[in-house]
């Protein structure tokens, strides 16, 4: 049970630190436990009485490809779950699994059930309940997010906005006069008479 919990937090946690796909976790894990049980085998010797049990009974092979096919159509979802939702729902999902099982097995086998197992489920199928429950009333009382204030103008748009620099000389002056006023205007051509007398003053 340890094992269990450990390896779905281990694996979301790959997931998010190092940004891994479900099939590539898939592949390394399947290669590893291939490769820890063949030495499993090869170390204990039993694997004479594996290749011994498959010529003696061929048509074991074809159960076996049915639940490789299985088991690896089952590890697509299992990766999936745990890298888009986490390992608690997995969790939760493994659960329910294990619950619907054992109802199969009692409704469909016919096996003999104890007060001590039904207790069992019920607390299992009572604290399934009651997640998801607490799951629903937070998601819906969560209150909205403010809204997200306006973005502040952008620096060209204040500088294009904002009144010119008063000009610091005579010759800033006539560059801002050309600027800011019409040409036709009496201002213009009054202001422009004064900047050559006091020009021709500071001259002299």
């Amino acid at each position: 049970m340890v094992c269990d919990s450990f390896t779905s937090n281990w694996q979301s946690r790959v997931f998010k630190q190092y940004s891994v796909g479900s099939i590539t976790m898939m592949m390394y894990a399947n290669l590893f436990s291939s490769a820890f049980t063949a030495l499993g085998l090869i170390v204990t010797w039993e694997i004479g009485g594996v290749l011994t049990y498959l010529s003696e009974n061929p048509g074991i092979l074809y159960h076996i490809v049915i639940m490789a096919i299985c088991s690896a159509v089952g590890q697509l979802f299992i990766f999936h779950t745990i890298k888009t939702y986490g390992p608690l729902v997995f969790a939760t999902i493994q659960t329910l699994r294990q619950l619907i099982s054992i109802f199969n097995s009692i409704v469909q086998f016919g096996h003999p059930l104890v007060p001590m197992e039904g207790v069992g489920i019920g607390l299992v199928f009572f604290a399934i309940s009651f997640q998801i429950f607490l799951k629903w009333r937070k998601k819906g009382h969560v209150a909205k997010k403010p809204s997200t204030p306006p973005l502040p103008a952008a620096a060209d748009d204040c500088n294009r906005n904002s009144p010119p620099t008063p000009p610091e000389s005579f010759a800033d002056q006539r560059r801002f006069d050309e600027n800011n006023f019409e040409d036709n205007t009496p201002t213009y051509k009054e202001v422009q008479r004064l900047l050559r007398k006091n020009t021709g003053e500071l001259n002299v």
